[in-house]
């Protein structure tokens, strides 16, 4: 035990803990004492669900999610955890977290293994809430794959579909205006007559074409995330 904590942000180690996670699966009276384990904590016996993880500091909890080795293990935590233990994790280190989570390069990984195995809709709708005013941020910024995965979320849990592909569509105009903005300014400030130009040309959207390429060239080759999304809003109602 004195050494579990050293183990998590080791490569191999890591490895070793995501094992044993995930070969106790469905077991969540295992679970319940395995996960609070690995993340420093030691509930009494007695201690409800909820307040299992009531000793874990935020501190430690970030650091680990922002660690490369650590944040592999919560990714496979938060996928095997029982639904209580889930929704404490939520409640305490996501809720009200989410825009310096989704936009850091190592733990919006974790925030997307959440998105991904969650089987509570009040998570996801939390989630759109939280996250969609986000959308045109975090596309510009190259973390879309928590847009996908809350995408995904969406229409597993069949559940804020219209809010999440409203924000989608508001945050695809925004890296589109974002984009013909700088390419309407020069480096040396001149104007650009290449620039210009928004979500709609010729009287048509570009909303399509622009999820499609993810500001790729448009005769380039397609973005992985953008066609994921685009496969997951045609099965939207």
């Amino acid at each position: 035990e004195e050494v579990l904590w050293d183990m998590t942000d080791d490569p191999c180690a890591s490895a070793y803990l995501q094992a044993i996670l995930l070969s106790q699966e469905g077991d969540d009276a295992s679970l319940k004492w395995i996960i609070p384990g690995l993340l420093g904590c030691a509930p009494p016996e007695d201690a409800p669900d909820g307040e299992l993880l009531a000793d874990l500091s935020s501190d430690d909890m970030k650091a680990l999610m922002q660690s490369r080795s650590g944040s592999h293990l919560l990714e496979v935590i938060v996928r095997v955890a029982p639904r209580t233990l889930g929704a404490e994790i939520w409640r305490r280190f996501f809720r009200d977290k989410l825009m310096s989570i989704s936009k850091h390069p190592v733990a919006n990984f974790v925030l997307q293994s959440v998105l991904g195995s969650s089987k509570d809709p009040a998570v996801v709708a939390s989630a759109v809430s939280e996250l969609s005013a986000l959308f045109g941020t975090l596309l510009y910024e190259n973390r879309a794959g928590v847009i996908a995965a809350l995408l995904a979320a969406c229409l597993r849990l069949k559940t804020n579909e219209k809010d999440c592909c409203k924000a989608l569509a508001r945050g695809v105009t925004f890296k589109l205006e974002k984009k013909n903005a700088n390419n309407a300014t020069a480096a040396d400030g001149t104007h650009n007559e290449e620039g210009g130009g928004g979500s709609r040309k010729g009287g048509k959207s570009q909303l399509a074409r622009a999820l499609l390429f993810l500001g790729n060239p448009p005769h380039g080759r397609c973005s992985v995330l953008g066609a994921a999304m685009m496969q997951t809003l045609a099965k939207y109602p």
